[in-house]
This record gives structure tokens, sequence and C-alpha cells, in this order.
């Protein structure tokens, strides 16, 4: 019997999910959840636009929910406009629990001196000239680190840590995480993470890395890879493009 094709399509089916570039035919009651939409709505209103990002936003509620049974503070590298983090704290409640929430970030975009040449070289326009990675996000890093500021505002237990990585990290002081969240568009930035965050990692934590099976980020696919190989870890690439990482 001939074996089914990657692509075959049943004229039958209508996907109940199609966006982010994710189409599939499956149970959906997350979408609809109360808590699901009040939190999601709340990371929409961080980024000004809905980025039609549902799956990779339960992706990071199910790691942080899973922190919750362990002991550790949150920790985000990248943090944009500050869309995941926000929507996390909408719906756990954040005032109420007494962790802190680490916020990583420039807030200003990727700095290119932190950037491999490979990376750079990603960014060169047809003509010769460089294109610049910030450019071409434009949109979606945060405008100013004031206006991160005021999004959180309505919570008191969050550390805003401003700054490059690794430079950020210098006097960085935080002894268990239970949560990890990196999405730096950066191979550089992102190794200098998972290497200091790792040994302070809670047994059963999770790592939730943004970009890492999305086209056009091949370099910071292959560097994981490279880092998983190295520390005999195993990471899980999931249809989002997301990968995750259980610290056991």
């Amino acid at each position: 019997m001939e074996s089914a094709r990657l692509y075959d399509y049943h004229p039958d089916f209508q996907f109940n999910f199609c966006s982010d570039g994710i189409a599939v035919f499956k149970n959906i009651d997350f979408f609809w959840d109360t808590e699901f939409q009040r939190g999601y709505k709340r990371a929409v209103r961080s980024a000004g636009v809905d980025h039609g990002i549902q799956w990779r936003f339960l992706t990071c509620l199910w790691a942080a929910k899973n922190a919750l049974r362990l002991e550790g503070d949150f920790v985000e590298c990248g943090v944009g406009r500050g869309i995941m983090s926000s929507g996390l704290m909408e719906i756990l409640d954040w005032n109420a629990l007494n962790r802190e929430f680490y916020l990583l970030d420039t807030f200003s975009g990727v700095v290119e001196e932190l950037c491999t040449e490979a990376e750079i070289e990603k960014f060169t326009r047809e003509d010769g000239g460089v294109k610049g990675h910030n450019e071409a996000f434009e949109g979606f890093y945060a405008e100013s680190y004031e206006s991160v500021r005021k999004n959180f505002q309505e919570w008191s237990n969050v550390t805003f840590v401003k700054g490059a990585v690794p430079h950020s990290l210098k006097d960085l002081e935080i002894d268990k995480v239970a949560y990890l969240h990196i999405d730096m568009n950066s191979v550089i930035p992102e190794m200098e993470a998972i290497n200091f965050f790792w040994p302070r990692l809670s047994i059963g934590s999770c790592v939730v890395l943004d970009d890492y099976a999305f086209p056009d980020y091949e370099l910071q696919y292959g560097a994981w890879n490279e880092w998983g190989r190295s520390n005999n870890v195993a990471i899980l690439t999931i249809p989002t493009g997301q990968g995750l990482i259980i610290k056991t």
C-alpha cells in the first residue's frame, strides 16, 4: 500500500485553525476557553495587532502553568512589545504570585554588533546595501523602553533588564528559574542566554524557543541543535515553529 504523501488533502476536511503557518483539522477547544481568550486579548493589546499566534501563545501558557509547580522565577529574553509575557501575567493573576518576571531586552531592536557575519549578510539588499535586521522587522520590536514599561504598569513584581545579552546578564542576580522564553532573533545572544540560565533552571522547567524551526532562521536552528548535542539535550520541534526543551 502506497504511503500517504506529506501534503495529501481530503476535500471533505475544513481546517478549523489556519494561521501563523499552521493549518489543522483537530480539536481546538482551547481556542474558545474563556481564560485563554482573556489572556490572548491582553497579548493582542500589547502588540497593537492580532498576529494570529494563538497556538504559539498556547505553548508558552502550557510551559508557564507547568512552572507554577516548580521553584523559581520567570524569564523572557526578547520581550519586544510584551506580547507573550503580558498575556501570561493576565491569565496567571501575576500580582497574586510570589514570583518575579524578568524581562530582558534592548527595547530598541537587535544590536547588529552582536550578529554573526552570516546573519548580517542575510539582510543585505541586492544592490549591496545593508537593509538591517531592525528595518526588516519594523513594527514587531518595541518603539521605546518607556512604552513597554507603561504596558506592564498594572503588575508590580516585574523586573526590566534593559540592554543587550550577554552584557545585561553581568549584574543579574537570579538563583532559580522555572520558566524561560527565548526570542532574540540572533544566534549569539540566544546562546549566551541559555548558557547563563541553564544551570539556574529548576528540574522539570520548560524552555520555549520562539524562532527555532521557522524559515530563514536556519542559523539559529543549527546553533540550537549543536548546543543540544553538546549538552545531551533533546529539542522538540513543534508545528508552530517553536522549539521546546525540558530541563531534566
